[in-house]
This record gives structure tokens, C-alpha cells and sequence, in this order.
């Protein structure tokens, strides 16, 4: 389903319009949010085309971490991209420095699941991650803050 255009998908499963986006500061990513198979794909119309493929109830965060290892979600724009994590740099700074040119703003989590593999035996994730990061709190939801990495230097 990723790997589908999303407005394909979207007149495919006959998935209702997407509702127009509340008007923000772009701190955008650097992928865009229209491309020629228009708007990118919602978290929450992956979920209802994979309630309709497969006929199960699962919920949205259910299907998130399904295709956790295929797509990451941009969480300030709620929207779902397909990443394959074979295509990144084995380095761990060139794919730290790949992944916040795909966006800003991670999840520590989902940002130490795509590192982990990179680093080597004797190192711990977290304490690397922060040397490199900060935590900022982010209003994604309104009065509803969520803990987000950003990177610390310009360079990486």
C-alpha cells in the first residue's frame, strides 16, 4: 500500500477527501507534501486501507507500528512516507544527517530504531542520540505536547 500513489489508493478503496490541513509555520520537512501523486497519504487513511484490505479492526497506531520498519510518519503533518531502511547509509552520522533531511522533527524512539543497527556493540543509543540532538516539546494536537528530537548542530 506504501509503495501505491496515494491518490490511487485513496480512489482504489474510494477513501473519503482529505480534509483541508489547519494552517501552521512551515517547520516542514525537506520532502514535500504534494508531488505529482498529490498530497502524501494520512496516517489515518493507511488505517481505514488497511482495515479494508485485510478486513481486521485495527487501530491507527496498530498500523503504524506494522509498517514501522517500512515508512515512517511525519508527525507535524500526519502523513505516512514509505522509507526502506536498507537504502540508508550504514554510517551512524550519514544516517543521522539522512533522516533529518527527510524531517525536522522525530520521535526519540522511531529516530533510535532507525540508529540502532548502525552503532556499534559497545555503544548505547540514547547517550549517542543526545550528543547530537535536543529534546524540544512540540504542540501537535492543541493542549496536547509531544517530546521530539531536533538536531543540535547545523552540520549534521
Amino acid at each position: 500500500m506504501l509503495r501505491e500513489p496515494p491518490a490511487q489508493l485513496r480512489q482504489r478503496l474510494r477513501l473519503p477527501g482529505q480534509p483541508p490541513r489547519p494552517k501552521r509555520a512551515r517547520v516542514g520537512s525537506a520532502v514535500g507534501g504534494q508531488g505529482r501523486d498529490g498530497p502524501a497519504l494520512r496516517s489515518e487513511e493507511l488505517a481505514e486501507a488497511f482495515r479494508q484490505a485485510t478486513g481486521s479492526e485495527a487501530t491507527t497506531e496498530e498500523v503504524l507500528a506494522l509498517v514501522a520498519d517500512s515508512a515512517y510518519v511525519d508527525e507535524l503533518e500526519g502523513t505516512v512516507h514509505a522509507l526502506d531502511a536498507r537504502t540508508l547509509p550504514q554510517d551512524p552520522m550519514e544516517r543521522l544527517k539522512r533522516l533529518f533531511e527527510l524531517q525536522t522533527h522525530w520521535q526519540p524512539e522511531r529516530l533510535a530504531a532507525f540508529l540502532a543497527p548502525t552503532l556499534g556493540a559497545g555503544l548505547k543509543v540514547d547517550p549517542w542520540l543526545m550528543k547530537f540532538t535536543r529534546v524540544v516539546h512540540v504542540e501537535v494536537e492543541q493542549g496536547k505536547e509531544q517530546r521530539m528530537l531536533i538536531k543540535k548542530f547545523a552540520g549534521i
